[in-house]
């Protein structure tokens, strides 16, 4: 087990430390890894059903500093699968209910907030300072806003959808790795048909995109690129397929 006594770092804490032997005992991870995780500023684009499991995650990591983005308030229809609020937060932002929990858990991560909707116009100007961006937010028109931006930045993005029981997750502009026009070229087609998902398939796209970003940020060579998992909870069927960089699409 970690100790003040067996391990010393100039970037984590003694209580730091502590919370986060289970981690850095591991031969992935290391407390250079943890010191890694520790400095990195991850931007959580949407705090909605995936959002709220990829933050909760990304925090009890050790993400020293996290952005959420967004511009909804908690509704009532949406409680069951947003799991950072409840009854009382009704009508108020998800970004302040969810900075405020998020703090109570996970009091060494750095939390700000944009309550904002990402557009064009504004993408590139808030993404910037991040090292990693996160788009949780489940929408095909933000998906290409996000990754042209990202493209134009050089910055790894990870990326999740859901539909029903189903998901998928990869991640994009990794290490001159394929982007989102790579593997969707056809901006007009609509793959948003089944918009109702069971809180148990956001946790678990919640875990492997959250997953993802720590791998980015230990410099994995196991990182999620030109690779897609695709997965069926009600099935059990995790199924992953190749995908190639197309040099046109980087022309943005």
């Amino acid at each position: 087990m970690v100790t003040e006594s067996s391990a010393q770092s100039d970037i984590l804490t003694a209580p730091e430390l502590r919370r986060f032997q289970h981690q850095i005992v591991l031969p992935q991870i290391k407390l250079e890894g943890q010191e890694l995780i520790k400095s990195s500023k991850v931007i959580v684009i949407g705090a909605g059903g995936m959002g709220a499991q990829v933050l909760q995650f990304l925090a009890a990591s050790g993400v020293g500093s996290i952005t959420i983005v967004d511009d909804e308030l908690v509704q009532e229809n949406s409680i069951q699968t947003q799991t950072l609020y409840g009854g009382n937060d009704l009508g108020k932002l998800k970004t302040i209910i969810s900075r405020s929990q998020l703090l109570n858990l996970y009091p060494f991560t750095k939390f700000e907030i944009l309550n904002l909707r990402i557009t064009k116009d504004n993408s590139e100007k808030f993404l910037t300072g991040c090292d990693i961006i996160i788009d949780a937010t489940n929408s095909q028109k933000s998906n290409y806003i996000i990754n042209d931006a990202s493209v134009k930045l050089k910055k790894s993005w990870v990326y999740g959808h859901t539909s029903a029981f189903s998901g998928e997750v990869t991640v994009f502009n990794f290490e001159n790795g394929p982007s989102y026009r790579c593997l969707y070229p056809d901006e007009s087609s609509d793959r948003n048909t089944k918009p109702n998902t069971p809180s148990l398939v956001y946790g678990t796209l919640g875990c492997i995109m959250a997953t993802e970003c720590i791998k980015i940020l230990l410099h994995s060579k196991e990182v999620l690129s030109g690779r897609i998992l695709n997965f069926d909870l009600y099935t059990s069927i995790f199924v992953q397929q190749s995908f190639q960089r197309i040099e046109e699409n980087f022309k943005i």
